[in-house]
């Protein structure tokens, strides 16, 4: 079972090996066959990022699915009600789809895991590698696709592959970054330009707090999107957690000054809302005006225009931010 994209990174769905004809009992040589006379591979490629688990199950054909909750209700519609079934009638798969919140991905993979059962195709929003010894290789997931539609992005093999066991313990379909997302009418109240480093988003979000009670929302808690802007930051100020040549390089004084930043900036521009915030807290705080400013793909943007919401004119993207002294920029 196993994904990687939710906003700020690459999409990983694993596939466990519970999948596999009746007639065989090799499960991986059974659902190779499977996805080569069903092209299980381009419903794959329509997931994002997954895991195929090892485990065989007996049926006619069924395909189970786990996957989050969409931050686009509409998709999760398409995805169930008409993707899914036109994908099974041609195939004659029973495709059932089930969906969790996205705090709770974690906690479902480690019980399907320990229970030895569960989903044939699991996508996670990050990618997984824990579960390597829980999952097909996916190699011939990525020669398939390579075959029909060219090669992969070096990042999508990069948060996939482990090149010391040399097996692809996930498939990545796709990557999607986290810009800024601001409130452009607040930045314009308090007469400043669209902000171009985060100094700027201080400097603002100061402003815009101290005028309308309303924060800068940067997630501080344990959950992914934190761990995407706090990457963001750290790059940004020239930090990194480890160098080209795999050395741990985190304890050094560029870490220092992204760790100090981040300090100021909740203690200046931010609510401690931030610290219990799960990965979709941002999207919920900026479509109902809480806050000025955060990081997260354009499902923002989409959903405000989606449902007419006045605030949608007024939210605006702009480019990955630098750091003190123009610092490389970097997003998540």
């Amino acid at each position: 079972m196993a994904k990687t994209a939710h906003p700020g990174g690459t999409d990983t769905a694993v596939a466990t090996s519970t999948y596999a004809d009746t007639d065989t009992a090799d499960t991986n040589a059974g659902r190779r066959r499977f996805i080569r006379t069903t092209g299980a591979v381009g419903l794959a490629a329509g997931l994002g990022p997954f895991l195929i688990p090892r485990h065989a199950h007996a049926a006619k054909h069924t395909l189970k699915i786990l996957q989050w909750n969409h931050f686009v209700p509409g998709y999760d519609k398409w995805f169930d009600d008409t993707y899914v079934k036109q994908w099974g009638q041609k195939n004659d798969t029973e495709v059932v789809v089930d969906h969790v919140g996205i705090p709770a991905l974690a906690t479902r993979a480690a019980a399907e895991v320990s229970a030895q059962k569960g989903h044939d195709l699991f996508m996670f929003l990050s990618p997984p590698p824990v579960y390597e010894e829980q999952v097909i290789d996916h190699r011939e997931l990525y020669e398939e696709c390579q075959r029909k539609h060219g090669k992969p992005m070096e990042l999508a093999i990069k948060s996939t592959y482990n090149p010391k066991t040399k097996k692809y313990f996930g498939f990545s379909d796709s990557f999607v970054p986290d810009p800024i997302n601001y409130r452009k009418d607040l930045w314009d109240d308090v007469g400043m330009k669209p902000p171009d480093t985060w100094l700027d988003i201080l400097a603002a979000g100061r402003k815009i707090k101290a005028r309308h009670g309303i924060p800068v929302g940067v997630g501080l808690s344990a959950e992914l999107d934190t761990a995407m802007a706090m990457r963001a930051i750290l790059y940004a100020f020239g930090g990194s957690v480890q160098d080209e040549r795999h050395t741990v390089v985190l304890n050094s004084k560029n870490t220092v000054e992204a760790v100090k930043f981040v300090k100021a900036l909740f203690q200046e521009a931010m609510t401690p809302d931030v610290l219990a915030w799960d990965p979709s807290s941002n999207n919920r705080a900026m479509l109902a005006g809480k806050i000025s400013l955060c990081l997260n793909a354009i499902s923002i943007t989409r959903e405000a225009e989606k449902k007419d919401l006045p605030i949608a004119r007024d939210i605006w993207l702009t480019q990955a931010l630098q750091g003190r002294c123009g610092a490389s920029r970097w997003s998540t």
